[in-house]
């Protein structure tokens, strides 16, 4: 098999020589060089370095065109890369998700209507545009949500109070973001907020059956953490029921082969979809997830994007679930933190990593899940979902992080 990715992410993070067997396979591995210095240099495999100069298609669609050759597969791991893996699919006849296929899980708008139109309640939602011309189309009152199509991490999400506070911002052009105080409103869609605690449900599924699921509950979200606040999520057991659901969803959004992250809103009456992804969850979400199933989920996620028929050696640890939490240091106003409260963790029996940022590295200014640049960060476990929570709620009471 010739396997062709764009290689994108640090190698560390996917271990492609755990799910690709690079002796009997042609391999080519293309990307900035940075990323191909990663690559173990014993690994038998072609690598293929671009510029940056141009987008990722143009220079991968250059150089297929003045190399010709016939790919099995083209793998792309990053979220930001999967539409360009689907046109470069397209384009060379490589076998794969296509560009329609792709959309569902890129574009908010075609994904939630794709999961609407399979009877999974959702946000009531609409295209920011077509919004913006007419406040008809989307008829709710209380809170809304203005996000990105395509966005991952949180960024550019706002929270308005009302549809209407939402409209004279965007009229008056004080967002605080970019592209919306422009007028470009083509990338965006608008949402009904619910309110309730937001789940993440990661897994592995294989020629559209659900091989492994893990569900955790976050304590404080994602935009909380973009926002200052520790974040992090507890794992909790899951039925059929609930996994019937997810199977919906995976249908109407074509998640044939792969991994997946989906993201929900736990209400009185039941979940409401919110979003999905198609790759493996960030922060520490596959760490917990490879302590739960005794799977690393990259491995697993490149297997079945190579077999559709793959078989995974399991080994759930029945004793224990598992959750990690992530303190932020972008918000502060200085570059340097100082901590108080967190010396507990320390030698802490259901703390089992813990890393923290040397006190006098800079802190990254930009909102990062990376825990060798937070200023704290780890993995707990316990014996139940209620243990983890109030371990979780404990730490974000007694740890305290302020600009040094």
């Amino acid at each position: 098999m010739r396997v062709l990715v764009l290689h994108c992410v640090r190698y560390e993070s996917i271990l492609y020589h755990l799910a690709i067997d690079h002796q009997n396979n042609d391999v080519v591995y293309i990307g900035l060089p940075d990323k191909l210095a990663d690559i173990p240099s014993n690994l038998r495999c072609e690598k293929v370095s671009i510029t940056g100069e141009k987008a990722l298609y143009e220079e991968v669609e250059s150089w297929l065109t003045d190399h010709p050759q016939k790919f099995d597969k083209l793998i792309s791991v990053s979220e930001f890369e999967l539409l360009t893996a689907a046109k470069l699919r397209e384009r060379f006849g490589i076998n794969g998700a296509n560009y329609a296929q792709t959309e569902k899980v890129r574009n908010k708008v075609i994904m939630k209507q794709c999961v609407q139109n399979a009877g999974i309640r959702t946000p009531r939602f609409a295209h920011l545009t077509h919004w913006f011309k007419d406040q008809t189309v989307f008829p709710v009152a209380g809170k809304v949500v203005i996000k990105p199509l395509d966005g991952a991490s949180s960024k550019y999400v706002t929270i308005f109070a009302t549809a209407e506070s939402a409209f004279d911002t965007l009229t008056q052009r004080t967002t605080g973001v970019p592209q919306l105080d422009a007028g470009q409103y083509d990338n965006f869609e608008i949402e009904e907020y619910c309110s309730g605690p937001i789940l993440h449900i990661d897994g592995i599924v294989s020629n559209d059956k659900i091989l492994i699921i893990i569900a955790s509950r976050y304590i404080n979200s994602l935009l909380d953490f973009a926002n200052g606040t520790p974040s992090g999520s507890v794992q909790f057991e899951t039925d059929k029921v609930f996994e019937n659901w997810v199977s919906t969803i995976l249908a109407a959004t074509e998640i044939h082969n792969g991994a997946f992250h989906l993201e929900a809103i736990e209400t009185d009456n039941g979940n409401v979809f919110l979003e999905i992804a198609h790759r493996v969850g960030g922060a520490r979400i596959s760490d917990t997830f490879e302590l739960k199933t005794g799977i690393h989920p990259s491995v697993a996620e490149i297997k079945a994007h190579l077999d559709n028929d793959i078989q995974l050696n399991i080994k759930w640890d029945m004793d224990y679930l598992y959750g990690w939490f992530i303190f932020p240091g972008h918000h502060l106003a200085a570059d340097k933190y100082q901590i108080s409260g967190h010396e507990y963790l320390h030698d802490h029996p259901n703390v089992l990593h813990l890393n923290q940022l040397p006190l006098e590295q800079y802190l990254l200014k930009t909102v990062t899940y990376n825990e060798k640049r937070l200023p704290l960060a780890g993995i707990i476990r316990g014996q139940t979902t209620q243990e983890l929570t109030n371990m979780l709620n404990e730490m974000y009471s007694r740890v305290k992080i302020t600009s040094a």
